[in-house]
């Protein structure tokens, strides 16, 4: 069984504060300078090449694609190896909820430029989250839960997966898509669910352990 020492020590508990002292910032407008400043900094990246980069990358963020992504690898590491544990991965349909709730709460608009430079390579098969609202940022949210899980269930791929969810927080900023705070929150609401689903995973799998001894 997972004790409250346990609990404790996981990114779980420092994620949480800081997205709570986050979300009051970003609702207090106390972070506008800030964002405006690194908005304008990713202006000048802007070419036909990153823009298609950045809207392939994107996509990895996106709700359908990363539910899909979410669901193979619950099958995929529920049949090979840890049966209970992969359950952790259908912790993402919890994510976009949140992430609605949040941007009701908080009431960020996103950038002026909107659509930004997103090219839409592939049509979506679900509904966006809120289309003005930007705070936190969906797709960092999803890439950061898949990372976290993806990188308990395989410790091995940790720094790739990193790799990868970082690079769609950063797609959704060259995209003009979000605000800096968007990402970071939502970066920091992945880990927070992606760490509570492994926990509850982990508390599930100990107690069939514990069954089947």
């Amino acid at each position: 069984m997972v004790g409250g020492a346990a609990i404790l020590r996981r990114p779980i508990v420092l994620a949480s504060l800081l997205l709570v002292v986050l979300s009051l910032l970003v609702g207090a407008g106390l972070l506008r300078d800030i964002d405006r400043s690194i908005y304008n900094a990713f202006q000048p990246l802007g070419s036909a090449f990153g823009d298609d980069l950045a809207s392939a990358v994107t996509l990895l963020g996106r709700t359908d694609i990363a539910v899909g992504i979410a669901v193979l690898v619950t099958l995929f590491f529920a049949i090979r190896y840890r049966r209970v544990l992969s359950i952790a991965s259908l912790a993402i349909f919890a994510v976009t909820p949140i992430v609605d709730l949040l941007k009701g709460a908080v009431g960020q608009h996103r950038p002026a430029a909107g659509s930004g430079h997103d090219l839409q390579l592939v049509p979506a098969l679900l509904p966006k989250s809120a289309e003005t609202l930007s705070y936190p940022s969906n797709h960092a949210a999803l890439a950061a839960f898949l990372a976290v899980v993806i990188g308990h269930l395989a410790p091995r791929l940790r720094p790739a997966v990193w790799v990868i969810a970082i690079a769609v927080a950063l797609s959704r900023l060259y995209l003009d898509k979000h605000w800096a705070s968007d990402v970071i929150g939502g970066v920091l609401l992945g880990i927070i669910v992606g760490e509570a689903g492994w926990l509850v995973a982990s508390i599930l799998a100990e107690r069939v352990r514990a069954r089947d001894r």
